[in-house]
């Protein structure tokens, strides 16, 4: 689902509840992009994979289900 890599955080989250794309694949998404771009980039230091990530998501709040990113 190539929309996603310009969709804003509301488009995301109208997407998730509407049920037109699952949390896992909006994960799916970003993940393999981080993995394609950082490489060039290096941003990342860690990164969880998807089953550690989809263990500790509740579910619950306005960004449930919307990857991020910490930087310092």
């Amino acid at each position: 689902m190539n929309n996603l890599k310009y969709a804003t955080i509301q488009e995301i989250r109208s997407l998730i509840d509407s049920k037109k794309i699952s949390v896992e694949e909006v994960l799916e998404f970003y993940l393999d992009r981080l993995a394609t771009i950082d490489p060039q980039i290096k941003s990342a230091i860690e990164v969880f994979d998807k089953e550690s990530i989809m263990k500790m998501y509740s579910g619950k709040g306005i960004l449930a289900g919307i990857p991020g990113v910490g930087k310092d």
